[in-house]
């Protein structure tokens, strides 16, 4: 089972349904093949499906409100941490800023 947020025209606050899945993976390339294959519902960036969309392999839902997800950026103690790591944590965090319940360390 599982718990998604998502907003419904009747109701613009976010609810919790649950969903039962025969399926789930955080690997996007398989979430892909999956949807294409017809096989349910996947949240894909619209980079990857722009051309699926405009040939109609794939539809897009039409949400009232955004999809929300957790975010994490894992690594190393700031010890030893490199400069390239702390710069794209950073960049990540301030691209992401709007976020509500965004925690940066």
């Amino acid at each position: 089972m599982l718990n998604v947020s998502f907003c419904t025209t009747a109701h613009l606050t976010p609810e919790k349904i649950a969903v039962t899945t025969s399926m789930r993976s955080n690997n996007t390339s398989m979430l892909y093949q999956a949807a294409i294959a017809s096989m349910g519902l996947a949240i894909l960036p619209e980079w990857l499906i722009e051309d699926d969309l405009t040939s109609g392999r794939l539809e897009q839902l039409d949400l009232d409100c955004a999809f929300s997800t957790d975010l994490s950026a894992v690594y190393m103690s700031q010890r030893y941490l490199s400069p390239k790591v702390r710069t794209f944590v950073d960049s990540l965090a301030n691209y992401l800023q709007p976020a509500k319940g965004l925690v940066v360390f």
